[in-house]
Parts: C-alpha cells; structure tokens; sequence
C-alpha cells in the first residue's frame, strides 16, 4: 500500500515525485528538479500533464482540484501541491 502525503518527509516526496516524472517523461531522475517546466521539456506535453496528473493522484492518494491541474507547470509547483495535499 503507498503510504499517503502526510505520512512521508520532504525528502521523500521530493524522490518519489521526481521518480514519477522521470518515468512518465523518459528522463533521467537527476535531470528532474527546479529547473524542469512544460517550457524546458519538449516531453511534457498536455498529454503527460494529464498523465502526470493521475500518476500523482494514485500515487500519492489524493485528488488534484482543476486550478492546481492547470497550475503545474513546473517541478516546484508540482512538489508545492503533492507538499500541500494532507498536511
């Protein structure tokens, strides 16, 4: 079972959510970090936001609202919201 937001520390979401990126966007986890948007990354089109959208729902057990959806644009937006939910 995986463990919900509010169970985990900062570091670890940082990892686990720059795992889920590296996945979804076939990069390297070292290249996923502050730096990465939908402007920097070629991959990160609307269909893997959208795929990005539900592998952090499932994966972090919570059910991103449309504003957030349409917001994360960046990493650190996407860490700000998965940081947010159940804290």
């Amino acid at each position: 079972m995986k463990q919900k937001v509010h169970d985990v520390s900062n570091a670890e979401l940082d990892h686990r959510l720059k795992a889920l990126f590296g996945a979804i966007l076939d990069l390297p986890v070292d290249q996923v970090g502050p730096e990465l948007s939908t402007q920097s990354c070629e991959k990160w089109d609307s269909l893997n936001q959208i795929h990005l959208t539900n592998a952090i729902e499932e994966e972090f057990g919570f059910t991103m609202d449309f504003e957030d959806q349409m917001r994360m644009l960046t990493y650190d937006i996407a860490l700000e919201i998965v940081s947010r939910h159940g804290r």
